[in-house]
């Protein structure tokens, strides 16, 4: 204790104290800030203690030892004394009763306030969803008023930013942090820091077109390069600018730790750790080559011209950053808590009783879930205890409601129920060519959460649901039923099939990305892919629609216009990589009003063997529109030594996009699978395999489920490197059903090689 008190006298002796009157001064400022350096380079809190006592035993009128004093305590919080704050407060809160117009003394106050507001979030025994707001806004107001008295004080509103940041309260954001940034803009601050938070909160509730402002002078005064880029490009993006792309790909090219951290957090929104590996591998030009493949990657499985994607998922980030600011600590809510309890109750006889789930390993967690799982524990109860344990994103500076909509963009409908005894709710629906997603959020107006089953959203009267059900009625056929059936059997039915279709909009949703095609209105059309032909090493994939331009009311029936017809189509591997991509517009004339005549039309792709998911999207005169559902189509390989069939083409006369083989012969290729039996239908496929002059056998068989309707065989001799067969196929001796239409070709030796579709047979002409 001796050796502590000489460190501390000695280290007193070296700071003079100057007069009273001179305690605002630059030097006294100076001599505050070599002070708390000086404590920070102080690693024993036993040191600190002895200063902050001989500070204290003094018990003077000094402004300087009081604010030295707060200094130290606030070290010794930093050291572990987490009660230090306290005092530090209280010294600082008198100092700004004896001095109210020393922006110093409510800077201290604002400095101890937000220490005082970490140790309460810090603290587990702090209950609340909001632990430690009161101090940090009380920290918030004390430094904005120190701004205030002087607008060029740095040291205060850099710590106002942090007040404010801890808040997240966006009305803050407004109406104390702008304000203050904006003042000491205006008086001439300029250091790079303050030119970085002044572009941030510009662009969180201000000014977009400030933010870029702000971003390019932060890295005129020599602000980090990398990190400015980014801030800079997002800024553009939020505002239109088509050089923002070029902006962001050059920030990319820096390799300091920052900016790469930076810009992986921006990927970590929307993809998992599996991909960011590839980004985690690269750097400097590689990884800018890297980020343009990915981003072209994306603009392809969502249709879209070369940058919308990239752009998009900016524009999206941003819009969360101020509609989605999550307010609250993240800790369990009531219903999450009373989910995770009610787990463990009635999962009382595993060898996971002792154990609380949220700190076992991963592999432990997994193997906790999936035992769960195997006892057939349904749907809510599984989801309401992964939902408890850290397996969403509860690191991101948005509500739920953000994550998904950075991930999915902006639902189609939002439905909210204002009611009585109905808690803050929301839906969202996103309508999709591969299956509608429907999403249920509630808990407080200051974090929402997805719930598992719009009746997870709490209640607080008996017969509350029935407004729930009744609002989305129109949306899921079932809550129309939830408000007539009162049977606990029937209710009962309901809700295990509306958890099933939640819990796969909640995977879909938090799991993927997407950047949908939106028309004016909607288009109904026809597509599908077929592997027929092959371009050298390559095979090749005809994407063909199907439509009648007729049913779309663009002039006076009977009038002949022409009607600007632009189709999009890729081919994607198993990871969401492009392997071919069409985007195309074609002029069909048409006679308005007239429905009886289609319009069928194909594109074509090359690929190599392999399985292949394919999109198509149809749009006609930029307002109507659609997506056909994602499909597969199968490449066979022309290198595996056997014999390989290609898909099977069926067409009718005038019923196909002519494809003209280099031969001269033509093919062609309609997505249409319902025929009428009076259809006079042509077959066409390809044989790959086969050697010059070899004679083969074949066989056709139409079946119905496992029975067989027709079939037929015949032989041909096979041609070098491909076979053609063109046949014909009449439907009048068939009844009216579903069909597969199969194909199988054997040559002289080796086996069957087989090829089939489905096909749905109608009667009428």
């Amino acid at each position: 204790m001796c050796r502590s008190l000489t460190l501390a006298l000695a280290f007193l002796c070296q700071i003079a104290a100057p007069a009273l009157v001179a305690a605002q001064s630059p030097e006294v400022r100076q001599q505050l800030s070599a002070f708390d350096l000086r404590l920070a380079s102080l690693t024993d809190s036993t040191v600190v203690r002895a200063i902050e006592r001989e500070l204290d035993r003094q018990k003077g009128e000094d402004s300087l030892a009081v604010f030295q004093r707060t200094l130290a305590l606030l070290r010794l919080n930093q050291l572990g004394d987490p009660w230090a704050t306290r005092q530090a407060v209280g010294l600082a809160r008198r100092a700004t009763k004896a001095h109210p117009d020393w922006p110093l003394a409510w800077h201290l106050l604002g400095r101890a306030l937000l220490k005082e507001g970490d140790r309460k979030a810090a603290d587990p025994l702090e209950l609340g969803r909001r632990v430690g707001f009161g101090d940090y806004e009380d920290a918030a107001d004390a430094l904005a008023h120190a701004a205030s008295l002087e607008p060029t004080y740095l040291p205060a509103i850099l710590d106002l930013h942090q007040a404010v940041i801890e808040t997240r309260d966006t009305a803050r954001l407004s109406t104390l942090l702008l304000p203050a940034l904006r003042d000491a803009a205006d008086a001439g601050v300029t250091a790079p820091a303050f030119l970085f938070y002044l572009g941030r909160v510009e662009r969180s509730v201000g000014s977009p077109a400030r933010a870029r402002d702000a971003f390019q002078a932060y890295l005129r005064e020599g602000g980090n390069r990398g990190i400015g880029l980014r801030e800079l490009a997002w800024a553009s993006f939020a505002l239109s600018d088509t050089t923002a792309a070029t902006t962001y790909y050059e920030g990319a090219r820096e390799d300091d730790s920052a900016s790469v951290a930076a810009y992986r957090g921006d990927l970590s929104l929307i993809v998992s750790d599996d991909v960011l590996a590839g980004f985690d591998s690269t750097d400097g030009e590689p990884r800018v080559a890297w980020l343009r493949q990915f981003w072209e990657d994306r603009d392809h499985e969502a249709l879209r011209s070369p940058g919308e994607r990239l752009a998009e998922h900016y524009r999206r980030m941003t819009h969360a950053e101020r509609n989605y600011a999550l307010q609250v600590n993240r800790r369990l809510d009531s219903y999450e808590m009373f989910a995770f309890l009610g787990s463990q109750v009635r999962f009382s006889g595993s060898q996971f009783w002792d154990s609380s789930l949220d700190t076992m390993t991963t592999t432990d967690r997994e193997a906790a879930l999936t035992e769960m799982a195997d006892q057939r524990w349904t749907t809510i109860n599984y989801f309401e205890l992964a939902h408890s344990l850290p397996l969403l994103a509860d690191t991101t500076p948005f509500d739920e409601r953000g994550l998904v909509y950075v991930r999915q963009g902006a639902p189609d409908t939002v439905i909210k129920t204002v009611a009585h005894g109905v808690t803050t709710n929301e839906t969202w629906l996103y309508r999709r060519a591969d299956g509608d997603i429907m999403l249920h959020f509630g808990g407080t107006p200051e974090d929402y959460r997805l719930r598992p089953s719009l009746m997870a959203i709490p209640l607080l009267g008996p017969n509350s649901s029935w407004f729930l059900y009744n609002d989305r009625c129109g949306i899921y056929a079932d809550y129309c039923k939830a408000l007539v059936w009162t049977g606990p059997h029937g209710l009962r039915k309901l809700r295990e099939r509306e958890e099933k279709v939640v819990a796969a909009s909640i995977a879909v949703a938090t799991q993927t990305d997407a950047y949908e095609l939106r028309f004016g209105s909607g288009l109904q059309f026809e597509a599908a892919a077929f592997a027929v032909g092959r371009s050298g090493p390559l095979g090749m994939v005809h994407v063909t629609w199907r439509y009648r331009p007729g049913t779309i009311p663009v002039a006076e029936p009977g009038t002949i216009v022409l009607l600007p017809t632009r189709v999009r189509a890729v081919l994607l591997d198993s990871l969401g990589h492009a392997m071919s991509w069409r985007d195309t517009t074609l002029t069909v004339r048409v006679r308005a009003g007239d429905t009886t005549i289609a319009q069928v039309g194909r594109v074509s792709l090359t690929a190599p063997s392999g399985t292949w998911t394919y999109r198509a999207a149809l749009s006609v005169a930029d307002s109507f529109g659609a997506i056909a559902p994602r499909g597969q189509v199968v490449v066979p390989s022309f290198e595996s030594g056997g014999i390989q069939l290609s898909d099977l083409l069926l067409a009718a006369p005038g019923e196909g996009a002519p494809w003209i083989r280099p031969e001269g012969d033509t093919a062609y290729v309609t997505p249409r699978s319902r025929w009428f039996r009076s259809d006079p239908l042509t077959l066409y496929h390809e044989i790959y395999g086969l050697r010059e002059g070899e004679s083969y056998s074949a066989s056709l068989l139409l079946k119905r489920g496992k029975r067989t309707v027709l079939s037929a065989t015949y032989a041909g001799i096979g041609s070098f490197d491909v076979t053609r067969v063109y046949r014909t196929l009449s439907l009048n001796d068939v009844s009216p059903g579903e069909y597969t239409l199969e194909i199988a070709v054997k040559g002289e030796k080796g086996p069957w090689a087989p090829s089939s579709r489905p096909l749905t047979v109608l009667k009428g002409e």
